[in-house]
């Protein structure tokens, strides 16, 4: 049976495990006209993610939601409050960092559940914008974003200088 649920401390080595896996999913969508611009991890990536959760479900400014089948946890989604760009009128924005749902489990309508429990969380803590990055060769998430009302906002551009990615 599956749920949607906060995340726990103890669970943040298994939601690296699935960090790992959105990371090779993603290397997987390059075009070949794209190439695969996700660029080099550190040695510590592991480390460095795995102390990103932790700090996001301990912070009353973190929620991490886990997609759980049977004890095992099938996907996540983080989102975060930053601090926002001075000049701008709203101190705080919502950032939704990470959505990750294994094969299995896609197409269900688990993201856009999991997007409406975020929605209602950002909205408790007063926050009104919000903010989400998709690859530029994702159409189907790219899609999903904009089903749930995300409109387009900002194009980044990148080059690597001194390596391939």
């Amino acid at each position: 049976m599956t749920r949607i649920r906060k995340a726990r401390l103890q669970e943040a080595d298994e939601l690296v495990e699935l960090w790992k896996r959105f990371m090779e999913q993603q290397r997987g969508l390059g075009r070949a006209d794209v190439g695969d611009m996700l660029p080099r991890m550190r040695g510590n990536a592991r480390d460095i993610v795995k102390g990103y959760f932790s700090r996001s479900i301990r912070s009353r400014h973190g929620l991490v939601l886990v997609l759980e089948d049977y004890g095992v946890i099938q996907g996540y989604m983080l989102s975060r409050i930053q601090k926002n760009i001075p000049v701008f009128k709203e101190d705080y924005i919502g950032y939704i960092s990470d959505l990750y749902i294994k094969e299995g489990y896609r197409g269900e309508g688990v993201s856009t559940k999991m997007w409406k429990i975020t929605l209602d969380w950002f909205q408790s803590k007063g926050i009104s914008d919000i903010s989400i990055r998709v690859l530029a060769y994702n159409d189907l998430a790219y899609n999903v974003y904009r089903s749930w009302g995300f409109r387009d906002y900002l194009k980044e551009l990148r080059i690597y200088l001194d390596h391939d990615p």
